[in-house]
Order: structure tokens, then sequence, then C-alpha cells
């Protein structure tokens, strides 16, 4: 850490937050990897306990809080960049039939799969296979988001859910960095995060995406729902570090 970024950290500590989880996150908390972790609100940085997982805190709670609101008799999920596995194992204790596939697996078998999302290839599933896609934290990494919005399209059912939440370059700390860069990065987006996050993408053109390829905006959220009562699209857009779409196939 920087000499600057110490004496910040120093002059504006996370604010610690206390939580009340609903039942079912509690209750996972008793099985899964669980620790203090920080997240921007607004402008000021908090640190709260939360389900551990690479996305900011709240982001995985409310996703699986949309999630098992959704669940039905038909639960084929697949969780699209789903890392190594923790994350497929969550949402596997709360009821749906898990299909990993990321470029970190290494132990492949019919549920785990290794695949770069930046290949050209065709995703490894037959057309119309699920019912469900988590993209969590995937697509700010993508080079073609377009593409990833076709290939998610062709595994999923008529009817099926896609739950995807990427950084919210939009808000008013995101906006802060943004000015204060003279190159003009984003938050998440900063020179030490070029290496892993390419394309910051704001609500209009997640948006634009969706709907030319036959998408249907059913549910919006930002990662601040979790823990503070946001009720509007644009207190969303200004207040929450990540956003969480949820699109059904028309």
């Amino acid at each position: 850490m920087k000499v600057k970024d110490i004496i910040r950290h120093l002059k504006h500590p996370p604010i610690p937050l206390k939580v009340k989880d609903i039942d079912f996150i509690k209750e996972l908390k008793t099985k899964f990897t669980h620790n203090k972790r920080s997240f921007i609100h607004n402008k000021l940085k908090f640190y709260v306990d939360c389900l551990y997982c690479h996305a900011m805190p709240g982001t995985l709670e409310m996703s699986l809080i949309h999630l098992s609101k959704l669940k039905n008799d038909n639960n084929k999920l697949l969780n699209l960049g789903g890392g190594t596995g923790e994350v497929s194992s969550i949402i596997s204790e709360i009821g749906f039939d898990v299909y990993n596939l990321d470029i970190e697996v290494e132990n492949e078998d019919d549920k785990n799969k290794q695949f770069d999302l930046n290949d050209f290839a065709k995703l490894p599933y037959d057309n119309k296979f699920f019912d469900f896609v988590l993209c969590q934290e995937v697509i700010e990494h993508i080079e073609n988001p377009w593409k990833l919005f076709r290939d998610m399209s062709t595994v999923m059912k008529n009817g099926a859910i896609l739950v995807l939440t990427t950084p919210n370059i939009q808000s008013n700390y995101s906006k802060k960095v943004f000015q204060k860069s003279f190159e003009g990065h984003f938050n998440w987006f900063r020179e030490k995060d070029n290496s892993f996050h390419l394309n910051p993408l704001p609500y209009w053109e997640i948006m634009l995406i969706a709907q030319k390829n036959g998408y249907e905006l059913v549910g919006f959220s930002g990662n601040s729902n979790y823990y503070f009562n946001l009720k509007s699209k644009e207190e969303i857009l200004k207040k929450s570090e990540n956003l969480i779409f949820l699109f059904k196939k028309k």
C-alpha cells in the first residue's frame, strides 16, 4: 500500500456496519466462508461481515435472494465465470443444480468445466439447456460483451433468468475517481485494475446489449440494497458500488 493510501485510510477509516442477516443468509454463514470486508456506499467506506466471494459485500447476498425467490421445479443453473467452486457450492446449498464454468477450473467433470470466455468457441453446453445463469463480476473482464450475451442466450431456455452483476461506474464515488484521474479511470478500472478489468459498462449500455439480444429487464438492484433502503433506480446508480440486473430471456 502506498504512503498516500495509508494516510487516507487513517484519516477516513471504514465505518463498521452491523447487519441483521436474513435467516437463510445467516444459515449459509454457518456452513461457508465469511469475513469482514469493505465497500463504498455513496462516498463513504463501510466494512461488514459478508459471505466470501470475488464481489463487493452485498452482491452475492442480493443475488442469492433474487435466485431463492425465483426458484421453481426447474433449477438448472450455469455459474458463468464462477471461479473454483465456492460460490457454486453456496448456490447448490439453496437448491439449484449448478454447473460451473471458469478458466481457473482444474479438475474437470460433468459439473465443472475449464473455459476461457474470451475465446471465440461456443459454450460447451447444449442449446436451451439452462433455467438460470449467474454472471457475477464477469462482463467487465470480457473483451466482447455483445458476444457474451449472445452466448448466454444460446444455452438459456426461453423464459430463463439471467442474474448479471458488474461494478457501477456511475456511482457518486466512481465519478469522483474519474474526475481526479487525468487519464479518465473509473473506480475498479484504474491502472492497477487494468490487467483484469477491461470493460467499464454503464447502465445504458448493458440495457442496450440485453434488449438487442432478446432479454427483458425484470429486476434491478445494487449491492447496497442488502444494507440500506434504496428505493429508486436513481438512488441505486448514485450510491451502490455494484449493480445487479435480472433479465428474462424472451
